[in-house]
């Protein structure tokens, strides 16, 4: 006599069915959504106790309970800052990048993500900076413009930091600190490749920044953009460098 196996969307004892999986991405994503202020203390204990007493309601209970608190703060995180001269240290949460004649980079300020934007000398003083590390400099506080608000907001990017001076900086924690030194090494290191060199950091840590914009254009042109991306580095680089 045949026994027919178990159906694949059936749970085992305490696990989630295919319905259940789905109802726990949908539940996540509706707490998200709505973003009420829940303590995410809480959410995180009914998620964690659900886990331990196997419980798949709960689960879904707690996972939307924690992402509405996770999303309120995130939206608490976007009250602007008010107008005014600013003048401290900030933590770098990406790499300068060139913009519009200027320099512009995401920074961390008493935990609201600001845009900072700078140009000529302070620009220069910036470039150089890397993910982590942190600078004093001086400049206007404020709240970004409509126009790019709702495209800022997608970054959790909840003012903006124009920079008059650009001060001391400070390698950041230790992390930083070895991922950052291993990255000027490896750049240095490429120096002699010339203008394969934005290929060459591209593909090892994924730092794009000095790419052409000709070879961009190219690349656009043929349909090719994804190999600029860090996935498609390798592929970029080798083919450039046997042409």
């Amino acid at each position: 006599m045949s026994v027919r196996p178990p159906s694949r969307s059936r749970r085992t004892r305490g696990g989630l069915t295919d319905a259940g999986a789905v109802a726990l991405a949908v539940a996540t994503a509706a707490g998200a959504w709505c973003s009420w202020p829940v303590p995410i203390g809480l959410g995180l204990l009914v998620a964690v106790l659900a886990l331990v007493r196997r419980r798949p309601v709960a689960l879904v209970v707690g996972s939307a309970l924690l992402a509405s608190g996770l999303g309120a703060r995130a939206w608490a995180g976007l009250v602007p800052p008010p107008q005014e001269r600013f003048a401290g240290q900030v933590t770098l949460l990406g790499d300068p990048r060139s913009s519009f004649g200027g320099l512009r980079v995401d920074v961390g300020l008493d935990g609201r993500r600001l845009e900072l934007q700078a140009r000529g000398p302070e620009a220069a003083a910036l470039a150089d900076r890397l993910t982590g590390e942190r600078v004093e400099v001086h400049g206007r506080l404020g709240p970004v413009p409509d126009v790019v608000r709702e495209r800022l907001a997608r970054r959790h990017v909840a003012g903006r930091l124009t920079v008059d001076e650009v001060g001391a900086w400070q390698a950041g924690s230790p992390a930083h600190r070895l991922a950052n030194g291993l990255r000027r090494t490896l750049t240095t290191g490429a120096a002699p490749l010339g203008d394969d060199r934005a290929l060459f950091t591209g593909m090892v840590v994924g730092d794009d920044r000095a790419q052409p914009a000709v070879v961009a254009g190219d690349f656009r042109a043929a349909g090719l953009t994804h190999l600029l991306a860090v996935s498609g580095q390798s592929v970029t680089y080798a083919l450039c460098c046997q042409a």
